[in-house]
């Protein structure tokens, strides 16, 4: 993940995103599906009625379902990844997560005073927009001058620093540090390795400042997310004070 975003990794650790739950998850999951194939396959030789023939190629099929589970993989990580992400959501705990996150961005874009306009966090597609004046492809292609850029960075901290604050670690956030270092790097001063890992780090005390400070207003807003509140209710869920 460093190589991939350009973030050093003493900052990753510490945000929890050094991937090696994910890897263990991977690595638990390949596990299971060569246990259960091999068992699965000579279970079919050994009882499936019918001829010769039917019973071994059942049973290859069966055996070569985790060559296909690493082809997958390799040939289409994001879709493998969306799989996955359905298949962990059926977990409460991975479920606050995502709902978490996205309010987390959420939160500090609002803080920050940039009008939300749509969000998701469905399970498999997970984002909140911003009007595109604020926070797009298009404002990457410009300069962006020092207070915004920090206020943008912030932003795209939110989601990984509400996980982290709720949970120890975040397992979301490998699309936040890609789209931080693509940040970093359109600032109106080129930013030297060093400076931009200072501004990544005032960049999580921000958004850990902002979370922190309301956090009532951040769990009101994840309750919201997760039911799918449109974003006016989720602003009155900040709001409420009650």
């Amino acid at each position: 993940m460093m190589a991939a975003t350009g973030i050093r990794g003493d900052i990753i650790d510490k945000l929890g995103l050094n991937g090696r739950r994910d890897i263990d998850r991977i690595a638990f999951i390949l596990f299971g599906l060569v246990v259960g194939s091999f068992l699965s396959s000579t279970s079919l030789i050994e009882f499936l009625p019918g001829p010769d023939i039917v019973r071994f190629t059942a049973s290859w099929v069966i055996a070569f379902i985790p060559y296909g589970f690493l082809t997958l993989g390799i040939a289409k990580p994001a879709l493998l990844q969306k799989s996955l992400v359905k298949a962990f959501s059926v977990n409460p705990e991975y479920r606050e997560r995502l709902a978490r996150h996205e309010a987390g961005h959420f939160l500090v874009g609002y803080l920050c005073g940039m009008p939300i306009e749509s969000y998701q966090a469905d399970s498999v597609t997970n984002a909140v927009a911003f009007f595109p004046a604020f926070y797009s492809s298009d404002a990457m292609l410009r300069r962006i001058p020092e207070p915004e850029l920090l206020r943008l960075a912030a932003v795209s901290l939110g989601g990984i620093v509400a996980e982290c604050l709720r949970f120890g670690t975040s397992e979301g956030g490998y699309a936040d540090l890609m789209q931080l270092n693509a940040l970093l790097r359109c600032g109106e001063e080129r930013l030297s390795d060093r400076e931009q890992q200072d501004r990544v780090r005032f960049a999580a005390v921000m958004a850990h400042s902002y979370l922190k400070t309301h956090g009532d207003a951040l769990d009101r807003l994840t309750a919201a997310v997760q039911r799918s509140a449109s974003v006016t209710d989720c602003i009155r869920a900040i709001e409420d004070r009650a």
